[in-house]
């Protein structure tokens, strides 16, 4: 095996690990954010939600919306995450940040 495949081999591993383990820490701190009881990001934008937008907004489905937009973003980068050369890797808001945006459009600009 020659020194440029063995020392590429290596590269793309250490790639492929430092991908796994960033992957594994933002899935961590989003759950925690975002499910961690009470105090935790989707509670606290439901309750923003209740304030800004009476009864229309206490109808948003916050968890299963979040939850759609994180795998969308996750299923964006999974090239990235696999490993393979030069695959893009994006960088996004936070869920509950896209969230916000369709909620606005959505229900139009609170008055209150």
């Amino acid at each position: 095996m020659n020194i440029d495949l063995e020392i590429s081999n290596l590269v793309k591993a250490a790639r492929v690990k430092q991908a796994k383990e960033g992957l594994k820490k933002s899935v961590e701190k989003w759950n925690s954010f975002h499910w961690g009881g009470a105090g935790s990001g989707t509670d606290l934008f439901s309750g923003w939600l209740k304030v800004m937008y009476g009864e229309a907004g206490a109808e948003v489905d916050i968890r299963d919306r979040v939850a759609v937009i994180f795998s969308s973003h996750v299923k964006t980068n999974e090239l990235w995450y696999q490993g393979v050369e030069n695959a893009p890797h994006f960088h996004f808001i936070p869920p509950i940040e896209c969230l916000a945006m369709d909620v606005e459009k959505e229900l139009g600009s609170s008055n209150r």
